[in-house]
């Protein structure tokens, strides 16, 4: 005895943008020595907008309620990483020595919002009714991290076909994250 229909619209448009820089350089020093130092850097921005419109009728196509929904939101990052690296061969075949150090920085902000309006009608033998709820929310985001780590790896032939690799890593990791 009873139903509906919704009819609902969607309207939407994602534009981005993203602008990179990436550098590598490479050298050998002597025959036991190498460095190499690989650095990328960039900028990111996007931005999203979208319309929900619904309208659900009842059996007889009367109007149930009215939704009007709008979403926007957008964010932009800047990012930095940069990786060195040095090797190191003896004079010994198999043994060497590895230095490699990281940072990796970025910095992230966004906005959103939501905008929307909800009418329900109410019909009675008596009245007519509109129940009429507005809602308005905006969230930001800013996000901001710092990575260092540093590795050395050591290596020391057992034999013609085995050898011992000795490891060590420390990282150090500051971010801070807000949201309101």
């Amino acid at each position: 005895n009873s139903g509906y229909t919704t009819h609902q619209n969607k309207l939407q448009s994602n534009a981005a943008q993203r602008h990179g820089l990436d550098v590598m350089y490479e050298r050998t020093i002597d025959s036991n020595n190498s460095i190499k130092v690989s650095v990328d850097g960039g900028y990111r921005e996007s931005e999203s907008r979208t319309r929900y419109m619904t309208n659900p009728l009842n059996l007889d196509s009367a109007l149930l309620n009215s939704n009007d929904r709008s979403i926007s939101s957008s964010a932009y990052s800047n990012y930095v990483n940069a990786d060195l690296l040095y090797k190191l061969k003896f004079k010994k075949k198999g043994r060497t020595l590895s230095v490699d150090l990281k940072e990796n920085y970025k910095d992230s902000r966004s906005d959103g919002t939501l905008n929307a309006t909800t009418d329900v009608f109410i019909d009675t033998a008596n009245a007519h009714y509109t129940i009429h709820t507005p809602l308005s929310q905006e969230k930001l985001s800013s996000t901001n991290t710092l990575a260092l780590s540093g590795k050395a790896t050591y290596t020391e032939p057992l034999s013609k076909v085995s050898y011992v690799e000795v490891n060590y890593s420390a990282t150090l990791n500051n971010a801070t994250d807000s949201n309101f």
